[in-house]
């Protein structure tokens, strides 16, 4: 009995020797880790609804855009900042009227902006093209238009066209205008003009919309001139006319015509090399219209189509024709032939620069383009506005010439001062027997003055050196003339102490 028991306490012993169950071990192990985290839920985003087309920000596309102004008032037709512009008004009309986003307001590159021709301060354009994208619908031209009220530009209409368009590298030929008034072509000295009209105010801008509205089925207001466009001085001067037939207008179209193909113009603009391959340039056409009346003026409309201009290259080359025909005697077709060889050749001479204030851009020219996309998207330029165009030219363009030539007279002051000074139609750069072209008539000189008596000699400290020889008579005039010329032509109320 009693090794009974022993033996049962024996076993009890081992088995309290013996290791846990693995089980029990696993239990024990994880106890003694720290409790991780639970697992954060992500949410699920709510399916969103897709946006209707006509909230948010809306649908750009890219068009060119068709316009004509007047240029007075304005510092050009490109975008300048500080100053007015032409784009930069119509920029802020688009804008307004929901053209462009506010995000894009005021950033010409993020809209795609580009223009067909750049014109120069003062000059105003018939038509002309903008590029840019644009949110466009049925009313945005109207709008522009409400927006631009006061200002002296109007929107013709657009026209969708490819996303890589640019209305200046798209751009073939551009057409510009000069107006020119009859009385340059007459026989006697252009009289001086009166000085107590000059800086006459002749415009405003509030008949401008009305003006530029296409015309409709009723004509009586056709050829009249607006009140808003009569000069505030008549002009008493009678401007005598010329016929169709004139031998004049035949000698000017004969010396037009030379300026057309290809030729080197470096002496029709400024600061070019002969050798600067920029200066070739490609003149389709260069024509004279048939005398017209506007606003009881007779004027004859210079029409001129090219690649491209350079700076002052259209106002040099008529400023060299009207100088041809104010010379007397005037030279013959063969010499005005051969003056403008001389000026096409690698010699450098001056050429007198006409008025800003007759030149205008007629319209740009997209043909190849044009026979590219037309059917896709339609035809750019000014094909299909040309009623309007016309109607800008003869109603708004035409009239305010008039009216400014009558009030500042600045075309008959630059003739004035043409024949008062002599000038010859090529410019000596400097003094010399060799600064003038052999094919050049020689005018002879006239002192602007009366020759007056030997002047008494004064009374100086030393006079031991005998006097220099007086230069040519005719190197000296001519000399002083092309300087002269060119500071009445920049600012010709400069010259007025000349009279």
């Amino acid at each position: 009995m009693a090794e009974a028991c022993n033996t049962a306490a024996a076993a009890a012993e081992e088995a309290a020797h013996e290791p846990a169950p693995k089980r029990q071990c696993t239990e024990a192990a994880a106890s003694s880790k720290p409790a991780e985290a639970a697992p954060v839920p992500v949410p699920v985003p709510a399916p969103v609804a897709p946006v209707a087309a006509t909230e948010g920000r809306q649908k750009k596309r890219k068009v060119a855009l068709a316009l004509g102004y007047l240029g007075a008032g304005y510092n050009g037709m490109q975008e300048n900042k500080g100053v007015r512009t032409i784009e930069s008004v119509l920029e802020e009309a688009i804008h307004k009227a929901g053209g462009i986003e506010d995000i894009n307001a005021g950033s010409f590159q993020k809209v795609k902006w580009s223009r067909s021709s750049r014109t120069d301060k003062g000059v105003s354009a018939a038509c002309n093209v903008v590029g840019l994208k644009m949110i466009v619908d049925d009313g945005i031209v109207d709008r522009i238009n409400t927006e631009l009220k006061g200002t002296s530009i109007h929107v013709y209409g657009y026209c969708r066209t490819t996303n890589g368009f640019c209305a200046r590298k798209r751009t073939d030929n551009r057409a510009y205008e000069y107006i020119v008034p009859t009385f340059a072509f007459q026989q006697d000295p252009i009289p001086p003009p009166p000085e107590n009209v000059k800086g006459a105010s002749v415009a405003t801008p509030a008949s401008f919309a009305a003006l530029c509205e296409a015309p409709g089925d009723d004509d009586d207001c056709m050829g009249q001139t607006p009140a808003a466009l009569t000069p505030a001085v008549e002009n008493v001067e009678h401007w005598p006319t010329i016929t169709v037939d004139n031998p004049i207008l035949a000698y000017v179209r004969e010396v037009l015509r030379g300026y057309e193909k290809s030729h080197n113009f470096h002496n029709f603009t400024v600061k070019k090399s002969p050798q600067d391959k920029s200066c070739h340039r490609f003149i389709h056409s260069f024509t004279c219209t048939d005398p017209f009346v506007v606003s009881g003026m007779q004027l004859v409309s210079f029409q001129v189509v090219g690649q491209s201009f350079m700076l002052l290259q259209v106002r040099k080359m008529v400023g060299f024709v009207l100088a041809l025909a104010r010379q007397r005697p005037m030279p013959t077709p063969t010499e005005a032939a051969a003056m403008l060889t001389h000026l096409f050749a690698e010699e450098r001479h001056g050429v007198p620069t006409a008025p800003a204030l007759s030149l205008f851009l007629d319209h740009p020219l997209f043909t190849h383009y044009n026979q590219l996309y037309s059917k896709l998207h339609g035809v750019v330029g000014w094909e299909p506005y040309q009623e309007k165009v016309e109607h800008m030219k003869r109603e708004v363009i035409h009239p305010a010439f008039v009216a400014q030539e009558r009030a500042q007279h600045a075309l008959q002051y630059w003739l004035y001062m043409t024949d008062s000074l002599h000038v010859p139609p090529i410019l000596p750069i400097r003094a010399g027997p060799d600064s003038q072209p052999h094919s050049q008539p020689q005018p002879q000189p006239q002192p602007l003055q009366p020759q007056s008596q030997p002047a008494v000699p004064v009374a100086v400290a030393v006079t031991t050196a005998p006097a220099e020889p007086q230069a040519p008579l005719a190197v000296a005039n001519t000399t002083a003339e092309a300087v002269v010329l060119q500071e009445t032509v920049a600012n010709p109320t400069k010259g007025t102490a000349m009279h």
